[in-house]
């Protein structure tokens, strides 16, 4: 798919000769910094940095609306894909958006709405377009964090789902196996364009969450 290779192109690049890493202190963002960020997120804001997209991504996992590796209704979205009804699994995504402006399941659905409508404009591609650049400033994002390539330099990621759309973004062709170490990292043996290879997630933030939400149950 035309968009699939564009960005597996680009992020194909990152991955091959690294990127300069933003520390996480400079990833903190106050509420009104963020909902300041969303708001140009939305409102289709080209200027944004790559520094600010992984602010916007990371920012949400500090909000109320944060819910983990929650689904927010993407099966919805994707049972309507797999249907071929294009406009309504369109809307189903954009409604995930709605609840978590950073899902990159909700865009990978809207991508492939955008491939399989490229000829009939049954959905326009008006209509999808700024969606995949949301994505793409995300992903910038996310990869100006962690290269992935090793432990200590670990792609953060806020929801597991997201490892798996950066790993098909990259290529994937295989997942040999996946190993969680220390209880925060996902070690991924996989293989990308064909080639082995390992990818390092830092699950933290879901791991954390999973035990609140579990220790506010027990009381």
């Amino acid at each position: 798919m035309k968009k699939i290779l564009i960005l597996l192109c680009v992020f194909s690049f990152v991955m091959d000769f690294g990127s300069a890493q933003t520390a996480q202190n400079d990833l903190q963002v106050s509420k009104s910094e963020y909902k300041q960020l969303l708001k140009r997120f939305e409102s289709g804001d080209t200027t944004l940095t790559a520094e600010e997209g992984a602010k916007l991504y990371y920012g949400f996992a500090e909000t109320s609306a944060y819910k983990g590796n929650a689904d927010y209704g993407v099966k919805q979205a994707k049972d309507l894909l797999q249907a071929k009804k294009y406009a309504e699994a369109f809307k189903a995504a954009k409604q995930v958006l709605k609840e978590c402006p950073v899902s990159f399941s909700a865009y990978e659905v809207i991508m492939f709405v955008d491939y399989a409508c490229r000829d009939t404009q049954e959905v326009p591609k008006s209509e999808t377009a700024p969606y995949m650049r949301r994505l793409f400033k995300l992903m910038e994002g996310v990869f100006s964090a962690g290269n992935g390539q090793t432990k200590e330099t670990a792609m953060p990621v806020i929801c597991v789902h997201d490892e798996y759309i950066i790993m098909k973004t990259l290529g994937l062709t295989k997942v040999n196996e996946q190993e969680l170490v220390d209880q925060k990292y996902d070690r991924m043996d996989i293989e990308l364009r064909g080639k082995q290879c390992i990818m390092w997630f830092d699950v933290t933030r879901s791991m954390d969450y999973a035990r609140e939400s579990m220790m506010s149950e027990a009381r």
